[in-house]
């Protein structure tokens, strides 16, 4: 049996609230869900078993299963795939270059000098990293006011 992904998956316990288990293997031709206990305790995990229960406690978290097979249930959702997106191109062509400035970057399209860049104009958002990066602050003082006159 192949594995196809490897990902985070979120259990929902009943009493409503959920946990999450991570770097956990997504294998679709199983016919049942299996956890590895030993994978768990690697985790940081807690487990006892004791008269047909077995415990898992994580983050001061416990839930209990019974029986013999320890059956619970996991709610499986379609697989999926989450793509970044930008919404003005000339965002991602402003992170390629380092950040140049807009006008640097119109001149480079304007003149194709850049294959495969497309023409941008002045995009009327501001980039918050490059805000950011441009304020300014107050030099440190050279002498300070006061000063101790005995050790701690």
């Amino acid at each position: 049996v192949r594995i196809q992904g490897k990902g985070t998956i979120l259990i929902s316990l009943k009493d409503g609230s959920h946990i999450f288990i991570k770097d956990v293997y997504y294998v679709p031709k199983l016919r049942s869900n299996t956890l590895s206990l030993g994978q768990l305790v690697e985790k940081g995990y807690e487990i006892l078993m004791k008269e047909n229960c077995l415990w898992l406690k994580y983050q001061n978290l416990i839930w209990l299963l019974r029986n013999r097979m320890f059956n619970f249930s996991i709610k499986t959702n379609e697989v999926k795939c989450f793509k970044a997106s930008i919404k003005y191109k000339a965002w991602c062509w402003h992170m390629r270059f380092g950040h140049l400035n807009c006008g640097a970057l119109k001149t480079l399209g304007d003149e194709n000098m850049v294959k495969g860049m497309p023409h941008i104009n002045h995009p009327n958002q501001l980039y918050e990293a490059c805000l950011l990066g441009k304020y300014a602050r107050r030099s440190f003082p050279k002498e300070v006011e006061s000063r101790a006159n005995e050790p701690l």
